[in-house]
C-alpha cells in the first residue's frame, strides 16, 4: 500500500508538467494564428491602396513638322483625346513656352465650346492660358474616343534651338493649372499628356 501511495505521488507532478505544458503549447498556436491573421489583413489593405484612377483624357500636342527654320510661322494644335464618357462644367489650359525666343500668335479655339472667357500668350510669364467655362446647367458631355480641339496657334522662332511646349500642371506654380473639371464632382479629372519638342535652324 505504501509502495502504491509512492507511485502516486510521484506521477501526480509528472502528469500536472505534462498538462501545464500542453495548455502553453495551444495558447501560443492561437497567437501565431492570430498574427497571420492581422498580416494579411494588412496585406489587403495595402493592395486596395494601390488601385490607380484611370486617366479621362489623353492631351498631345500635334504638329506638321517638328523640325522648324527661323522667321516662319507653323501651326501647333493641342487636342484631348477623351478616354472614359464624361461631363465637364470647365477646361482650363496653360502651356508653357519660352518667349524669349518664340513668338505665339493666331490663337483658334474648338467651335463646339463655348468662347473661353480667357484666351491669350502672356510673354512675360512665357505662358498660353485658355480658361472655357461651360455655362449650360447640365455641362458638356464627352463620349470615349471623341477627339477635342482644345487649341491652335501660330509659332515663329526668333532664333535657332531646340524648344519645347508643355502642359503646364500648377506643381511648379500654382498660377497657371491644366484642369477638365467634372460636372456632378466639380473635381478636376486625371489627364495624361506629352511634350512637344521643335528644332529650329537657320
Amino acid at each position: 500500500m505504501e509502495k502504491n501511495n509512492a507511485l502516486f505521488r510521484i506521477f501526480i507532478p509528472i502528469i500536472a508538467v505534462i498538462i501545464i505544458f500542453e495548455s502553453v503549447m495551444l495558447v501560443s498556436g492561437l497567437e501565431k494564428s492570430t498574427v497571420q491573421v492581422k498580416e494579411s489583413t494588412n496585406s489587403a489593405s495595402i493592395e486596395k491602396q494601390e488601385v490607380k484612377t484611370k486617366d479621362a483624357f489623353e492631351v498631345t500636342f500635334v504638329t506638321d513638322s517638328t523640325e522648324m527654320k527661323v522667321g516662319k510661322n507653323y501651326t501647333v494644335k493641342l487636342q484631348a483625346l477623351v478616354k472614359e464618357k464624361r461631363t465637364l462644367d470647365a477646361i482650363d489650359i496653360s502651356v508653357k513656352y519660352d518667349a524669349k525666343n518664340l513668338e505665339v500668335t493666331n490663337l483658334i479655339f474648338d467651335e463646339k465650346l463655348q468662347e473661353p472667357i480667357v484666351g491669350k500668350a502672356i510673354k512675360e510669364d512665357g505662358m498660353i492660358v485658355v480658361k472655357y467655362i461651360i455655362e449650360t446647367k447640365q455641362g458638356i458631355t464627352f463620349n470615349i474616343n471623341d477627339m477635342v480641339s482644345l487649341l491652335s496657334f501660330d509659332v515663329k522662332a526668333k532664333q535657332a534651338g531646340v524648344y519645347e511646349f508643355e502642359i503646364a500642371t500648377g506643381n511648379e506654380d500654382k498660377k497657371f493649372d491644366t484642369m477638365f473639371i467634372e460636372n456632378t464632382t466639380v473635381k478636376a479629372l486625371p489627364f495624361t499628356s506629352n511634350k512637344l519638342e521643335i528644332n529650329v535652324t537657320k
